[in-house]
């Protein structure tokens, strides 16, 4: 993660942007490449064309896998993951047969496999350069969406790349042959292009997707693609006379992510690496009775201090010790026990009708082409 504090080089070099083409960190399974896997999980309970599955350990299934139970050697049923919930959760949508006559539904067992889409041949997506409230961004690049170097790229112009696919791998034959890469200094620009077909897809950091496009039939069912390698903590020091969080001060972060980040954080069990359901606290939530100390090395430190302090919390509440709350590697052991954390979403949004296939391709995938510069967090 490098120094924030850099500028963007007024140089044409600098203007360019290097293209660093190195291994992706949350890139998913060429989608395609393989035929069906057993699923690690049971059928808990059936109804009204739906199939709830519960497993241990994570799922490794994105919405639009394809499904089927088996009842012995027999299909009872086949259909399509339609959301997934605490990573260890999901509900399927039948599409032929039903389990709802099953008397052992956890008896049954389950294949998944991801949807064999046709690849497109060229994909426009479109990426911030831009800063946000939780990290500056010093000198923005690209970097390839899969877990090996299988793109070679190079700047077209001062704004846009083109990514060309080694086609001799064929583990990635279900990926685009070229990715064409545009950034945006401003989301509005992004959402316009969305809008007039001048882009496939395209991420935007947390919170800053407009309420238009939230709402809008056309682009509302977006999916999210997790930045892995930072995690958001809340850490009280474990010398504190009330050594761990009041319910208040969970629920003054949960109101964080909803009042200015919309709900694209997600809770996270950092022990697990997984997320964790909680629900959004309602409006006007009660004053936490921690004083929370946001880091300064986030460059929205001031709105988001504001936000979880709240109109009837008092800033100079001395009484008690102060919650830190700063952006850390995923990695990170700080000396202080770590109470809260919130994994980093990016919404990405695509065009309705190539949204299963870039479900396929993995959301995680396509968030990971940004490659900015993160401010290393105070620990």
């Amino acid at each position: 993660m490098g120094d924030t504090g850099r500028a963007v080089a007024g140089t044409v070099t600098g203007a360019l942007l290097a293209l660093v083409l190195v291994a992706g960190t949350a890139g998913a399974e060429s989608a395609g490449g393989a035929g069906p896997s057993e699923l690690n999980a049971k059928v808990v309970w059936a109804h009204a064309g739906r199939a709830y599955l519960a497993s241990n350990d994570p799922l490794p299934l994105v919405e639009g896998d394809i499904l089927k139970f088996y009842d012995g050697k027999k299909v009872a049923a086949e259909g399509a993951v339609s959301s997934i919930l605490d990573g260890t959760l999901a509900i399927a949508r039948l599409k032929s047969g039903s389990l709802d006559p099953t008397k052992k539904l956890d008896r049954l067992r389950i294949t998944a496999e991801h949807p064999h889409l046709r690849p497109v041949d060229v994909m426009r997506i479109g990426i911030p350069s831009r800063s946000n409230l939780l990290f500056a961004c010093g000198t923005p690049s690209v970097r390839s969406p899969l877990p090996r170097a299988a793109y070679r790229g190079e700047a077209i112009s001062m704004r846009s790349f083109v990514l060309t696919r080694d086609k001799s791998d064929a583990s990635t034959a279900q990926w685009p042959d070229t990715l064409l890469v545009r950034l945006f200094d401003e989301s509005t620009d992004q959402e316009i292009a969305l809008e007039r077909g001048e882009l496939d897809a395209a991420v935007f950091w947390p919170g800053e997707l407009s309420t238009q496009m939230r709402e809008s039939p056309r682009w509302r069912d977006f999916s999210y693609g997790g930045r892995s390698r930072v995690i958001l903590n809340a850490l009280l020091s474990g010398d504190a006379a009330d050594s761990r969080l009041a319910s208040a001060d969970t629920t003054a972060l949960l109101w964080l992510n909803e009042a200015v980040f919309r709900g694209d954080l997600t809770p996270w069990n950092r022990t697990s690496g997984s997320p964790v359901a909680l629900e959004p606290p309602a409006t006007n939530p009660p004053a936490p009775p921690h004083r929370f100390e946001v880091s300064r090395s986030l460059p929205g430190w001031q709105t988001l201090e504001r936000a979880l302090r709240g109109a009837g919390a008092s800033s100079s509440n001395t009484g008690s010790a102060p919650v830190r709350v700063a952006l850390m590697p995923a990695s990170a052991t700080p000396s202080d026990p770590i109470w809260f954390s919130f994994a980093v979403r990016c919404p990405v949004l695509s065009s309705p009708d190539l949204r299963a296939y870039v479900r396929s391709l993995g959301p995680d995938a396509i968030a990971s082409i940004v490659d900015c510069p993160i401010a290393r967090s105070a620990q």
